[in-house]
């Protein structure tokens, strides 16, 4: 049972890493986005040290699991209040809910959302969504991971 829920932990510590690495970068703008990112790599690298600090102080596996998860539990809380991505928005014909993301992220920014933003999103309605070739995009399946273009 402990080697099953710690392989599930592992799975899903590593989807919500790579899930929250890209919707950072997405929410970054092109110039903080080397600093953010060194920031992130960094405080894992920290992370990395400070659990090892731990087993020396939590001798027990048992106490030591506890602590990691009680550390991790947070990220779930933050993944519940963290916004959707605009880009999936807009792809899944959103438009009018990845606005208003962008609007609230403006926000917190204490700036406004710029009209050609709120434009572009609701040209993605009347042409859909395209790809950056200009190919009309639609519902995909696990088989396009295996084809080549």
């Amino acid at each position: 049972m402990y080697a099953t829920l710690k392989f599930a932990e592992g799975v899903f510590s590593a989807g919500l890493g790579l899930s929250s690495w890209v919707l950072l970068n997405e929410l970054i703008g092109p110039s903080k986005r080397a600093l953010v990112g060194n920031m992130v790599q960094g405080s894992f690298a920290t992370g990395i040290v400070f659990y090892a600090l731990s087993a020396s102080f939590f001798r027990h596996w048992r106490q030591l699991t506890w602590l990691n998860a009680a550390l991790g539990a947070p990220m779930v809380l933050a993944a519940a209040w963290a916004p959707e991505s605009p880009r999936w928005l807009l792809g899944k014909g959103r438009p009018t809910e990845a606005v208003a993301v962008l609007r609230r992220l403006a926000a917190m920014n204490g700036s406004s959302l710029a009209e050609r933003y709120v434009e572009a999103a609701a040209a993605t309605t009347n042409t859909g969504a395209t790809s950056p070739r200009g190919e009309k995009q639609g519902g995909g399946s696990v088989a396009d991971l295996f084809r080549h273009r």
